[in-house]
């Protein structure tokens, strides 16, 4: 059996019998401690004990805790003040899921899964029984859950050979994200909140992935589109280098030249005599 199919059903749902360690953000705080995503995230506690940022106050997570994560809701796992620990993470897209076991200072496994809107509904239904405590809310909020994580699960076992593994969608998400940032001055910390993944981890994925780190794969970016501009327009050099994400001509050119062994200027001329 999948180790987070087993987990879903061995620790998961039992635990969801009694839900008193489900914990959500409080949306009336503003502490920008942690990480914040666009998608639905929730974790589950299924060994050790680990302390957990929630909206920027410090929990000590127990075993069987699930914390449920909206979009916009600031997080991060503390592994320096943890010891041992296992976490199922859950990340909930327009039309995937991700789900991963994060434990102390990497991340073991992970799949995608098709999604559906149903997911995203339940999930609600469940939150919103958690705020309003209505007669009876424990046990309603443990039914939408329940149903939840049963259609996660069905969704896990389904054949969907045209949907790429998880590593490798975290490392097409982040081709992509550069692909659309080539002008911009962007940083690793923005780039690891884009996937929600630490940084450190991120690297490791990418470069086992693509032979490349992430910024190399950037210079590879912003040196062909370069080249394209010099080749194709009569742009100059200053403007061609703030279109490809350098704040001066002489820091461009002195990556062109590392690049390519000539100046852009002596490159654009090549080209010209070629014609």
């Amino acid at each position: 059996m999948n180790p987070l199919i087993e987990i879903m059903i061995t620790q998961l749902l039992p635990a969801l019998q009694g839900t008193g360690t489900v914990l959500y953000p409080n949306k009336g705080k503003t502490n920008n401690t942690g990480e914040r995503h666009s998608y639905w995230e929730l974790c589950f506690l299924s060994q050790g004990e680990s302390v957990f940022y929630l909206d920027g106050e410090r929990f000590e997570l127990k075993p069987n805790t699930l914390v449920v994560l909206p979009p916009g809701s600031s997080h991060c796992e503390a592994w320096k003040e943890s010891g041992f620990y296992r976490l199922l993470w859950l990340g909930l897209h327009p039309n995937h899921c991700n789900v991963f076991i994060s434990e102390r200072y990497q991340v073991r496994e992970g799949i995608r899964a098709p999604g559906e809107a149903v997911h995203l509904s339940l999930l609600e239904q469940a939150l919103y029984e958690f705020k309003n405590k209505d007669f009876c809310y424990r046990e309603a909020a443990a039914s939408y859950l329940k149903l939840f994580f049963v259609a996660i699960m069905r969704g896990l076992q389904e054949k969907a050979p045209f949907i790429p593994s998880w590593k490798e969608q975290v490392v097409e998400d982040v081709q992509q994200y550069l692909a659309a940032n080539v002008r911009a001055q962007i940083t690793l910390d923005e780039i690891s909140n884009q996937v929600g993944l630490s940084p450190n981890y991120l690297c490791t994925l990418f470069r086992e992935k693509t032979g490349k780190t992430i910024f190399e794969h950037l210079g590879d970016l912003r040196l062909k589109r370069a080249q394209y501009l010099l080749r194709n327009t009569q742009l100059p050099i200053y403007s061609i280098a703030e279109q490809v994400g350098y704040s001066s001509p002489f820091a461009f050119s002195k990556f062109f030249r590392k690049a390519m062994g000539i100046s852009p200027t002596s490159y654009r001329d090549s080209k010209e005599d070629e014609h």
